[in-house]
C-alpha cells in the first residue's frame, strides 16, 4: 500500500525538479550573483514566453522579467519602475528603449558593466538573429552613469 502511495509521488518530485518540468514554452533569463571575486556567476530564472510569439514580443517579455526585482537578494537587480517604451528590431539589432528609471542605481564603472553584460547576455539568449543591442533612454541613445553605452 505504500509503494502504490510512494511510487508516484517520486515520480512527480524527479519530473519538478527537472527541465522537463518547464513547458515547450519554457524561457529563462539570466542574472549576476553578487561575488567577492569579481567571477562572473551565472543564475538562470525561468519564465514562461509564448515559443510562437514573434521575436519582439519575446523580447518585450525577457526585459520585463529582466527588470523586475528578484527575490534573491543575491543577485544584481536592475533599478525599480523601468519601463519599455519602444522595443523593435533594426536589421539585427534589438533596439530597447526605456525610461530614464535605469540610471537610478548607486554604483560605478562596475556597475554599468555588469547592466551591459545582463542585457547583451539575455538579448542573444533570445534568438540567434539578434547580433546586438541599442539602449534607448526616452529615445535616445545615451550613455550609462559611468560613460558606458549598451552594446557590443
Amino acid at each position: 500500500m505504500k509503494l502504490k502511495i510512494l511510487l508516484p509521488l517520486i515520480v512527480l518530485i524527479v519530473f519538478c525538479n527537472t527541465d522537463f518540468a518547464y513547458s515547450k514554452d519554457a524561457f529563462y533569463i539570466e542574472k549576476l550573483l553578487y561575488n567577492e571575486n569579481d567571477k562572473n556567476i551565472w543564475v538562470k530564472e525561468y519564465i514562461y514566453i509564448n515559443k510562437e510569439s514573434n521575436l519582439i514580443d519575446k523580447a518585450y517579455n525577457v526585459f520585463f522579467n529582466l527588470f523586475k526585482t528578484s527575490s534573491n537578494k543575491d543577485i544584481y537587480n536592475f533599478p525599480e519602475n523601468i519601463k519599455i517604451n519602444k522595443k523593435y528590431i533594426n536589421d539585427d539589432i534589438l533596439v530597447l528603449d526605456v525610461t530614464e528609471d535605469i540610471l537610478n542605481y548607486i554604483g560605478g564603472s562596475r556597475q554599468d558593466i555588469i547592466y551591459n553584460d545582463m542585457l547583451i547576455k539575455n538579448a542573444f539568449n533570445i534568438d540567434k538573429k539578434i547580433k546586438n543591442i541599442d539602449l534607448l533612454i526616452n529615445g535616445e541613445k545615451t550613455y550609462l552613469k559611468n560613460g558606458l553605452i549598451v552594446g557590443v
